[in-house]
């Protein structure tokens, strides 16, 4: 059996790329896997020795496809995905929706470019006149970005959706919603993989402590984390404003692992907060930094409202390494 795969793959900065490549050698026991990215090489030795890489940026990829037996669209709700999202529309295939709602993906590769007429239009095939009203308020300014504030209201997902031949989801609570929307959809669940990504002996004590050390953390101090790219939804400035409530009177670091969306101004709110000595935000960091960050933690705070109802790739690594997590109960 031959397989095409589109999916992003590191140094993609997306958890869909870390998801694709700890799932690949699974699926590669039961099938003959091909990969297909756009515009860049994969920085994984092991993959480019072990798979064939077609990069669609070079040439069209469609006549390739009439050889395969399945091919797998791993979508997700971010720009690397617009290659996936357009073979997906011309070539039918399984879908597996990482996130339900594509509207970010959508506003990234029209409203973004200036593209206001195809925005009003992927909203108006989708919602109706609803939704071309919603598109025309929010070009007006009058709404604000509705990918961020109301992502289930406006999904932008039935192109995908409709044209697939079968959609994979990740939780009950997507499942439940393709259901709903898309009854004629045929439609697959499957738990998400809770590896943690590094084994016992990449997970040392003193690469702890070294940890430890770069952040000026002491060795009794309790280790709070959000793991995982920052946008509003996450809530950072909630978990500050509980952790400056403390600081007095408990030894509390906190650190915010992952790249940061640059609408957001956390080093403010942290300076106003007193908590400079306490808060670190890392930046992007390598999935084993990433990891390690986790080990490290004494509990972990993955806060998400609104959903774009995805499964959090940071929350199942949490759970694989055993460490308590803090959500909110959205599904």
């Amino acid at each position: 059996m031959r397989i095409a795969v589109f999916s992003p793959l590191r140094p993609c900065r997306t958890a869909v790329a870390d998801y694709s490549e700890e799932l690949l050698p699974h699926l590669s026991r039961h099938a003959e896997v091909d990969l297909f990215v756009n515009g860049y090489e994969p920085s994984s030795q092991a993959i480019r020795r072990s798979y064939r890489v077609v990069d669609c940026s070079i040439a069209d990829a469609s006549p390739l496809l009439d050889s395969y037996d399945a091919i797998v669209y791993q979508m997700g709700n971010s720009g690397f995905h617009e290659y996936v999202l357009r073979f997906a529309l011309r070539v039918p295939g399984v879908v597996v929706l990482h996130d339900y709602s594509l509207h970010g993906l959508f506003a990234e590769i029209t409203l973004a470019r200036g593209l206001h007429p195809e925005y009003i239009q992927e909203m108006e095939s989708c919602h109706g006149s609803d939704g071309r009203r919603a598109a025309e308020a929010v070009i007006a300014g009058v709404y604000a970005r509705l990918w961020e504030t109301a992502p289930l209201r406006y999904p932008l997902n039935r192109r995908v959706l409709e044209s697939s031949q079968a959609v994979v989801v990740l939780s009950q609570a997507v499942g439940d919603l393709v259901e709903a929307d898309f009854p004629r959809v045929v439609l697959r669940r499957i738990r998400p993989h809770c590896e943690s990504g590094l084994t016992d002996t990449e997970v040392t004590s003193e690469a702890l402590e070294d940890l430890r050390s770069r952040y000026r953390i002491g060795p009794s101090s309790t280790v709070v984390s959000t793991i995982g790219f920052v946008t509003s939804a996450q809530r950072i400035p909630l978990v500050l404003e509980a952790l400056a409530a403390i600081a007095g009177r408990h030894d509390v670091h906190y650190l915010v692992v992952g790249g940061q969306n640059p609408h957001l101004d956390l080093r403010g709110q942290i300076k106003e907060l007193g908590l400079e000595p306490r808060v670190h935000l890392t930046g992007h960091l390598p999935i084993q930094e990433l990891v390690r960050c986790i080990h490290l933690s004494d509990v972990c705070v993955q806060l998400k409202e609104p959903t774009c109802g995805e499964v959090s790739g940071s929350s199942c690594r949490i759970l694989g390494v055993g460490r308590p997590l803090v959500v909110f109960d959205t599904g």
